[in-house]
Protein backbone atom coordinates (compact mmCIF):
# COMPACT_ATOMS: atom_id res chain seq x y z
CA UNK A 1 0.00 0.00 0.00
CA UNK A 2 1.11 3.34 -0.76
CA UNK A 3 2.13 5.29 2.36
CA UNK A 4 3.20 8.57 0.35
CA UNK A 5 1.48 11.25 -1.69
CA UNK A 6 4.19 10.80 -4.09
CA UNK A 7 3.14 7.42 -4.38
CA UNK A 8 -0.40 8.36 -5.08
CA UNK A 9 0.56 11.13 -6.89
CA UNK A 10 2.12 8.80 -9.45
CA UNK A 11 -0.73 6.43 -9.76
CA UNK A 12 -2.69 9.53 -10.28
CA UNK A 13 0.17 10.53 -13.28
CA UNK A 14 -0.52 6.81 -14.84
CA UNK A 15 -4.16 6.60 -14.86
CA UNK A 16 -3.83 10.51 -16.65
CA UNK A 17 -1.79 8.39 -19.41
CA UNK A 18 -3.90 5.20 -19.39
CA UNK A 19 -7.04 3.21 -19.04
CA UNK A 20 -7.24 1.49 -16.13
CA UNK A 21 -9.15 -0.90 -14.30
CA UNK A 22 -10.05 -2.15 -11.01
CA UNK A 23 -12.73 -4.73 -9.29
CA UNK A 24 -14.20 -6.60 -6.71
CA UNK A 25 -13.82 -9.39 -5.02
CA UNK A 26 -16.82 -11.35 -6.10
CA UNK A 27 -17.13 -10.46 -9.48
CA UNK A 28 -14.38 -11.74 -11.43
CA UNK A 29 -13.47 -15.50 -11.85
CA UNK A 30 -10.78 -17.55 -13.37
CA UNK A 31 -7.34 -18.05 -13.51
CA UNK A 32 -5.01 -14.80 -12.49
CA UNK A 33 -2.60 -15.64 -15.34
CA UNK A 34 -4.46 -17.90 -18.35
CA UNK A 35 -6.88 -15.89 -20.38
CA UNK A 36 -10.18 -17.34 -21.87
CA UNK A 37 -12.96 -16.06 -24.48
CA UNK A 38 -14.68 -13.45 -23.31
CA UNK A 39 -18.81 -13.80 -23.14
CA UNK A 40 -19.47 -13.64 -26.74
CA UNK A 41 -16.10 -12.80 -27.82
CA UNK A 42 -15.19 -13.78 -31.27
CA UNK A 43 -11.79 -13.62 -31.75
CA UNK A 44 -10.31 -11.89 -28.77
CA UNK A 45 -9.18 -14.16 -26.02
CA UNK A 46 -9.33 -11.63 -22.73
CA UNK A 47 -8.32 -12.09 -19.26
CA UNK A 48 -11.42 -12.57 -16.87
CA UNK A 49 -11.28 -11.77 -13.30
CA UNK A 50 -7.65 -11.40 -13.24
CA UNK A 51 -6.14 -9.44 -10.61
CA UNK A 52 -3.34 -6.83 -10.60
CA UNK A 53 -1.71 -3.28 -10.18
CA UNK A 54 -2.63 0.21 -12.23
CA UNK A 55 1.15 -0.26 -13.67
CA UNK A 56 -0.15 -3.24 -15.84
CA UNK A 57 -2.87 -0.89 -17.50
CA UNK A 58 -2.65 0.43 -20.73
CA UNK A 59 -4.22 3.04 -22.78
CA UNK A 60 -7.36 3.50 -24.36
CA UNK A 61 -6.34 3.67 -28.04
CA UNK A 62 -4.31 0.16 -27.90
CA UNK A 63 -8.40 -1.39 -27.85
CA UNK A 64 -10.28 1.37 -30.22
CA UNK A 65 -10.17 -1.48 -33.36
CA UNK A 66 -11.43 -0.44 -36.55
CA UNK A 67 -15.04 -1.31 -36.78
CA UNK A 68 -17.88 1.28 -36.15
CA UNK A 69 -19.74 0.79 -33.12
CA UNK A 70 -22.05 2.04 -31.05
CA UNK A 71 -21.53 2.37 -27.15
CA UNK A 72 -23.48 2.85 -23.47
CA UNK A 73 -23.59 3.52 -20.37
CA UNK A 74 -26.18 2.29 -18.15
CA UNK A 75 -26.52 3.12 -14.20
CA UNK A 76 -28.98 1.59 -11.90
CA UNK A 77 -28.66 4.71 -10.17
CA UNK A 78 -27.26 8.14 -11.03
CA UNK A 79 -28.14 10.68 -8.58
CA UNK A 80 -25.21 12.52 -7.45
CA UNK A 81 -22.28 14.26 -8.95
CA UNK A 82 -19.76 11.28 -8.95
CA UNK A 83 -22.22 9.27 -11.24
CA UNK A 84 -21.59 12.90 -13.44
CA UNK A 85 -18.01 12.61 -13.24
CA UNK A 86 -18.26 8.44 -14.44
CA UNK A 87 -20.14 9.97 -17.08
CA UNK A 88 -17.69 12.18 -17.97
CA UNK A 89 -14.89 9.68 -17.49
CA UNK A 90 -16.69 7.57 -19.99
CA UNK A 91 -17.59 9.99 -22.60
CA UNK A 92 -13.93 11.06 -22.92
CA UNK A 93 -12.88 7.66 -23.40
CA UNK A 94 -15.09 7.08 -25.81
CA UNK A 95 -13.65 10.01 -27.78
CA UNK A 96 -10.34 8.51 -28.38
CA UNK A 97 -11.61 6.18 -30.92
CA UNK A 98 -12.15 7.56 -33.78
CA UNK A 99 -14.50 4.81 -34.28
CA UNK A 100 -16.90 5.10 -31.62
CA UNK A 101 -19.97 7.04 -33.53
CA UNK A 102 -22.75 7.32 -31.18
CA UNK A 103 -22.92 7.15 -27.17
CA UNK A 104 -25.74 6.20 -25.61
CA UNK A 105 -26.72 6.74 -21.84
CA UNK A 106 -29.76 5.86 -19.10
CA UNK A 107 -30.27 6.24 -15.27
CA UNK A 108 -32.20 3.90 -13.79
CA UNK A 109 -33.01 6.31 -11.26
CA UNK A 110 -32.96 3.46 -8.57
CA UNK A 111 -35.91 1.48 -9.89
CA UNK A 112 -34.82 -1.94 -10.68
CA UNK A 113 -37.44 -2.79 -13.06
CA UNK A 114 -36.34 0.91 -14.67
CA UNK A 115 -32.89 -0.27 -14.69
CA UNK A 116 -33.75 -3.29 -16.49
CA UNK A 117 -35.55 -2.19 -19.45
CA UNK A 118 -32.58 0.54 -19.98
CA UNK A 119 -30.61 -2.59 -20.56
CA UNK A 120 -33.49 -3.22 -23.08
CA UNK A 121 -33.37 0.01 -24.61
CA UNK A 122 -29.93 0.74 -25.24
CA UNK A 123 -29.84 -3.05 -26.67
CA UNK A 124 -32.39 -1.96 -29.06
CA UNK A 125 -30.78 1.50 -29.81
CA UNK A 126 -28.11 -0.82 -31.51
CA UNK A 127 -25.26 -0.74 -28.78
CA UNK A 128 -22.67 -3.07 -29.49
CA UNK A 129 -20.67 -2.66 -26.82
CA UNK A 130 -22.44 -1.87 -22.92
CA UNK A 131 -20.98 -0.67 -19.57
CA UNK A 132 -23.73 -1.70 -16.83
CA UNK A 133 -23.70 -0.33 -13.34
CA UNK A 134 -25.69 -3.14 -11.30
CA UNK A 135 -25.83 -0.91 -8.64
CA UNK A 136 -29.47 -1.18 -7.56
CA UNK A 137 -30.98 -4.85 -6.65
CA UNK A 138 -27.79 -6.29 -8.53
CA UNK A 139 -28.66 -9.51 -9.11
CA UNK A 140 -31.85 -9.00 -10.31
CA UNK A 141 -30.37 -7.16 -13.05
CA UNK A 142 -28.46 -10.47 -14.57
CA UNK A 143 -31.32 -11.48 -16.75
CA UNK A 144 -31.44 -8.54 -18.67
CA UNK A 145 -27.30 -8.78 -18.98
CA UNK A 146 -27.42 -12.26 -19.94
CA UNK A 147 -29.99 -11.73 -22.56
CA UNK A 148 -28.56 -9.03 -23.93
CA UNK A 149 -24.83 -10.60 -24.60
CA UNK A 150 -26.86 -13.32 -26.28
CA UNK A 151 -27.70 -10.93 -28.79
CA UNK A 152 -24.33 -10.34 -29.31
CA UNK A 153 -23.65 -6.65 -27.50
CA UNK A 154 -20.53 -7.11 -25.30
CA UNK A 155 -21.26 -6.21 -21.89
CA UNK A 156 -19.11 -5.43 -19.08
CA UNK A 157 -20.88 -4.92 -15.43
CA UNK A 158 -19.10 -2.30 -13.31
CA UNK A 159 -18.46 -1.56 -9.48
CA UNK A 160 -21.56 -3.89 -8.24
CA UNK A 161 -21.36 -7.31 -9.62
CA UNK A 162 -24.67 -8.93 -10.90
CA UNK A 163 -23.63 -12.42 -9.85
CA UNK A 164 -23.48 -14.70 -12.98
CA UNK A 165 -20.59 -16.02 -14.72
CA UNK A 166 -18.29 -13.90 -16.10
CA UNK A 167 -16.59 -14.28 -19.36
CA UNK A 168 -20.02 -16.48 -20.44
CA UNK A 169 -22.93 -14.04 -19.09
CA UNK A 170 -21.08 -11.21 -19.82
CA UNK A 171 -17.82 -10.10 -20.96
CA UNK A 172 -15.97 -9.18 -17.81
CA UNK A 173 -17.02 -7.61 -13.97
CA UNK A 174 -15.01 -4.62 -13.36
CA UNK A 175 -14.65 -2.63 -10.05
CA UNK A 176 -12.66 -2.42 -7.18
CA UNK A 177 -11.40 -4.88 -4.36
CA UNK A 178 -14.58 -4.26 -2.49
CA UNK A 179 -13.47 -6.68 0.29
CA UNK A 180 -10.18 -5.23 0.14
CA UNK A 181 -11.76 -1.53 0.69
CA UNK A 182 -13.84 -2.99 3.89
CA UNK A 183 -10.26 -4.16 5.11
CA UNK A 184 -7.90 -1.05 5.00
CA UNK A 185 -11.20 1.08 5.78
CA UNK A 186 -11.45 -0.72 9.36
CA UNK A 187 -7.52 -1.49 9.99
CA UNK A 188 -7.61 2.25 9.58
CA UNK A 189 -10.71 2.59 12.49
CA UNK A 190 -8.51 -0.07 14.39
CA UNK A 191 -5.63 2.43 14.14
CA UNK A 192 -7.32 5.45 14.75
CA UNK A 193 -8.96 4.12 18.21
CA UNK A 194 -6.32 2.35 19.24
CA UNK A 195 -8.03 -0.69 19.40
CA UNK A 196 -11.30 0.33 21.04
CA UNK A 197 -15.01 1.80 20.18
CA UNK A 198 -18.26 1.88 18.75
CA UNK A 199 -18.72 2.26 14.67
CA UNK A 200 -21.67 2.40 12.21
CA UNK A 201 -20.97 1.62 9.15
CA UNK A 202 -22.87 3.22 5.72
CA UNK A 203 -23.94 1.67 3.07
CA UNK A 204 -25.37 2.97 -0.13
CA UNK A 205 -28.58 1.44 -2.31
CA UNK A 206 -30.09 -1.54 -0.71
CA UNK A 207 -29.08 -5.12 -1.99
CA UNK A 208 -25.58 -3.81 -3.48
CA UNK A 209 -22.77 -6.10 -3.53
CA UNK A 210 -19.94 -3.40 -3.14
CA UNK A 211 -21.32 -2.55 0.36
CA UNK A 212 -22.16 -6.30 1.30
CA UNK A 213 -18.28 -6.87 -0.07
CA UNK A 214 -16.82 -3.70 2.03
CA UNK A 215 -19.02 -4.70 5.31
CA UNK A 216 -17.68 -8.42 4.58
CA UNK A 217 -13.84 -7.33 4.71
CA UNK A 218 -14.47 -4.76 7.53
CA UNK A 219 -15.96 -7.48 9.38
CA UNK A 220 -12.62 -9.81 9.18
CA UNK A 221 -10.80 -7.05 10.93
CA UNK A 222 -13.27 -6.16 13.51
CA UNK A 223 -14.02 -9.71 14.08
CA UNK A 224 -9.78 -10.07 15.05
CA UNK A 225 -10.16 -6.71 17.17
CA UNK A 226 -12.72 -7.49 19.98
CA UNK A 227 -13.27 -4.25 21.52
CA UNK A 228 -14.21 -2.89 18.30
CA UNK A 229 -18.12 -2.82 17.69
CA UNK A 230 -20.31 -2.21 15.20
CA UNK A 231 -23.26 -1.09 16.37
CA UNK A 232 -26.54 -2.42 14.99
CA UNK A 233 -24.42 -5.37 13.40
CA UNK A 234 -25.04 -4.54 9.70
CA UNK A 235 -25.01 -1.86 7.47
CA UNK A 236 -27.02 1.33 7.44
CA UNK A 237 -28.34 2.30 3.73
CA UNK A 238 -27.88 5.47 2.86
CA UNK A 239 -29.05 5.24 -1.15
CA UNK A 240 -25.59 7.33 -1.46
CA UNK A 241 -27.82 10.38 -1.49
CA UNK A 242 -25.79 13.24 0.18
CA UNK A 243 -29.01 14.77 1.19
CA UNK A 244 -30.15 11.76 3.40
CA UNK A 245 -26.84 11.26 5.02
CA UNK A 246 -27.15 13.78 8.11
CA UNK A 247 -30.67 12.76 8.25
CA UNK A 248 -29.58 9.27 8.79
CA UNK A 249 -26.30 10.17 10.81
CA UNK A 250 -28.62 12.09 13.44
CA UNK A 251 -31.17 9.26 13.42
CA UNK A 252 -27.90 7.09 14.76
CA UNK A 253 -26.59 9.38 17.18
CA UNK A 254 -30.05 9.52 18.57
CA UNK A 255 -30.07 5.99 18.70
CA UNK A 256 -26.90 4.47 20.03
CA UNK A 257 -26.08 8.23 21.36
CA UNK A 258 -21.86 8.28 20.85
CA UNK A 259 -20.37 6.82 18.08
CA UNK A 260 -16.66 6.82 17.48
CA UNK A 261 -16.03 6.09 13.86
CA UNK A 262 -18.06 5.97 11.26
CA UNK A 263 -17.46 3.90 8.03
CA UNK A 264 -18.65 5.08 4.68
CA UNK A 265 -17.11 4.49 1.47
CA UNK A 266 -18.69 8.02 -0.19
CA UNK A 267 -16.56 11.09 0.81
CA UNK A 268 -19.57 13.26 0.06
CA UNK A 269 -21.94 11.93 2.09
CA UNK A 270 -19.55 11.35 5.13
CA UNK A 271 -18.61 15.13 5.45
CA UNK A 272 -22.41 15.48 4.74
CA UNK A 273 -23.10 12.91 8.03
CA UNK A 274 -20.36 14.91 9.64
CA UNK A 275 -22.61 18.09 10.08
CA UNK A 276 -25.03 15.92 11.70
CA UNK A 277 -22.43 15.33 14.52
CA UNK A 278 -21.95 19.68 14.61
CA UNK A 279 -25.63 19.62 14.90
CA UNK A 280 -25.69 17.55 17.72
CA UNK A 281 -22.71 19.70 19.61
CA UNK A 282 -20.74 16.52 19.63
CA UNK A 283 -17.01 16.74 18.38
CA UNK A 284 -16.25 14.90 15.12
CA UNK A 285 -14.98 11.47 15.61
CA UNK A 286 -12.87 9.30 12.76
CA UNK A 287 -14.60 8.89 9.37
CA UNK A 288 -13.98 7.14 6.11
CA UNK A 289 -15.15 8.10 2.69
CA UNK A 290 -13.75 8.08 -0.81
CA UNK A 291 -11.68 11.35 -1.50
CA UNK A 292 -13.28 14.67 -2.57
CA UNK A 293 -12.83 18.07 -1.59
CA UNK A 294 -15.67 18.61 0.94
CA UNK A 295 -14.10 15.51 3.05
CA UNK A 296 -11.17 17.39 3.64
CA UNK A 297 -12.42 20.06 4.00
CA UNK A 298 -14.76 19.73 6.80
CA UNK A 299 -11.71 17.54 8.37
CA UNK A 300 -9.29 20.96 7.77
CA UNK A 301 -12.52 22.87 9.38
CA UNK A 302 -12.82 20.93 12.78
CA UNK A 303 -9.64 19.27 13.50
CA UNK A 304 -8.89 21.96 16.36
CA UNK A 305 -12.35 21.57 18.02
CA UNK A 306 -12.45 17.45 17.29
CA UNK A 307 -9.04 16.41 19.06
CA UNK A 308 -10.21 12.64 18.20
CA UNK A 309 -11.12 13.45 14.64
CA UNK A 310 -9.16 11.50 11.82
CA UNK A 311 -10.33 10.43 8.29
CA UNK A 312 -9.31 8.38 5.74
CA UNK A 313 -9.93 8.17 1.73
CA UNK A 314 -10.37 5.58 -1.01
CA UNK A 315 -9.73 6.09 -4.51
CA UNK A 316 -13.24 7.63 -5.22
CA UNK A 317 -12.45 6.10 -8.48
CA UNK A 318 -14.91 7.85 -11.23
CA UNK A 319 -12.24 6.33 -14.37
CA UNK A 320 -13.85 3.02 -13.12
CA UNK A 321 -15.89 3.95 -16.45
CA UNK A 322 -12.76 3.97 -18.57
CA UNK A 323 -11.89 0.62 -18.01
CA UNK A 324 -15.04 -1.10 -18.44
CA UNK A 325 -15.48 0.74 -21.94
CA UNK A 326 -11.94 -0.72 -22.42
CA UNK A 327 -13.44 -4.36 -21.85
CA UNK A 328 -16.31 -4.02 -23.65
CA UNK A 329 -15.05 -1.91 -26.86
CA UNK A 330 -11.78 -4.97 -27.05
CA UNK A 331 -14.36 -7.84 -26.94
CA UNK A 332 -16.74 -5.91 -29.68
CA UNK A 333 -14.09 -5.10 -31.95
CA UNK A 334 -12.17 -8.82 -31.41
CA UNK A 335 -8.75 -7.17 -29.68
CA UNK A 336 -7.44 -9.12 -26.91
CA UNK A 337 -7.19 -7.48 -23.58
CA UNK A 338 -4.98 -8.66 -20.88
CA UNK A 339 -5.23 -6.11 -18.34
CA UNK A 340 -6.53 -7.06 -14.64
CA UNK A 341 -9.81 -5.94 -13.98
CA UNK A 342 -9.65 -6.58 -10.25
CA UNK A 343 -7.22 -3.95 -8.51
CA UNK A 344 -6.52 -3.42 -5.02
CA UNK A 345 -6.50 0.59 -4.36
CA UNK A 346 -4.54 1.74 -1.82
CA UNK A 347 -5.58 4.96 0.42
CA UNK A 348 -5.64 8.04 -0.88
CA UNK A 349 -5.16 10.14 2.32
CA UNK A 350 -5.20 9.02 5.98
CA UNK A 351 -4.84 12.10 8.56
CA UNK A 352 -3.19 9.23 11.03
CA UNK A 353 -0.12 8.68 8.96
CA UNK A 354 -0.35 12.14 8.07
CA UNK A 355 3.02 14.14 6.26
CA UNK A 356 2.68 13.23 2.58
CA UNK A 357 -0.48 11.08 3.24
CA UNK A 358 -2.29 14.44 5.22
CA UNK A 359 -5.71 15.21 4.16
CA UNK A 360 -5.89 17.85 1.25
CA UNK A 361 -8.47 20.79 0.59
CA UNK A 362 -9.06 23.51 -1.43
CA UNK A 363 -11.49 26.32 -0.63
CA UNK A 364 -11.74 27.46 -4.18
CA UNK A 365 -12.96 24.35 -5.32
CA UNK A 366 -16.30 22.51 -5.71
CA UNK A 367 -17.15 20.67 -2.52
CA UNK A 368 -17.85 17.07 -4.94
CA UNK A 369 -14.47 17.94 -6.78
CA UNK A 370 -12.74 14.46 -6.73
CA UNK A 371 -8.62 14.73 -6.64
CA UNK A 372 -8.43 11.25 -8.19
CA UNK A 373 -10.51 11.89 -11.81
CA UNK A 374 -8.56 11.63 -14.91
CA UNK A 375 -10.62 14.49 -16.09
CA UNK A 376 -9.45 17.68 -16.00
CA UNK A 377 -10.05 20.17 -13.46
CA UNK A 378 -11.61 22.41 -16.14
CA UNK A 379 -13.78 18.80 -17.53
CA UNK A 380 -14.67 17.38 -14.28
CA UNK A 381 -16.02 21.47 -13.50
CA UNK A 382 -18.25 21.10 -16.52
CA UNK A 383 -19.37 17.58 -15.67
CA UNK A 384 -20.57 19.09 -12.50
CA UNK A 385 -23.08 20.92 -14.60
Amino acid sequence: MSKTRAVTAAVAALLIAVTAGCGSSTGGSGDDSAGSTTGGGDAATSAVGKQGTVDQLRPMSDYCGDRPITVGIAFGFAGNTWYNVARAEFEAAAKECPNIEKVLYADGQNNAQKAISDIQSLVAQGADALVVFPNVNSKAMLPAIRAATQRGVKVVPAVASPGGEPGKDYVDFVGQNSVNDGRQMAEFAVRALRGRGNVVFLGGTPGNTQSAEEFEGAKEVFDANPDIRILGGRIVDTNWDVAQYPRIVGGLLTKYGDIDAVLSDYGSGAAAGMRAFVSAGKPLPVFTGSDGNEFSCMYERNKRTSPDMQIATMSSRPWITRVALAKAVAAAEGVPNEEPSLLDIPLVEDSVAGGEQAPRCDESLPPDFFWSSRLTKDEQLKAFG
